[in-house]
């Protein structure tokens, strides 16, 4: 049961995410992200039993089903980012189209009424 609670809770930082705005403070929480979970690995390397004893008090049978549910978790939020990206990319994209299409048609006209 605390298992989930605790994977429902990690959804509420993924929901913030997909909120926040691309911006400088943006960019260093995911870099300060990206060391823990390298620093996470680093300890899971030096320390395997700690997954088997977390899972323990957490309620879950084995410390590799515990790193799976983080896996999914984690997945899901890369996944919500990166389609929150490629929307950005479209849109920007779009109004970059949208732009060359005004000035190319005012161009033209400036050529007709010459």
């Amino acid at each position: 049961m605390v298992i989930r609670l605790l994977l429902i809770a990690l959804f509420v930082p993924v929901l913030l995410l997909l909120v926040m705005r691309r911006d400088a403070r943006f960019r260093a929480m995911r870099a300060l992200v990206g060391l823990f979970f390298l620093a996470l690995v680093a300890y899971s390397v030096i320390f395997p039993d700690t997954w088997q004893s977390l899972a323990n008090s957490l309620g879950v049978g084995r410390g590799a089903d515990l790193l799976l549910y983080l896996m999914v978790v984690a997945f899901i939020t890369f996944a919500a980012l990166t389609i929150k990206k490629l929307r950005e990319i479209d849109r920007r994209y779009a109004n970059l189209v949208r732009r060359l299409a005004i000035r190319d048609a005012h161009l033209k006209y400036k050529d007709l009424a010459d």
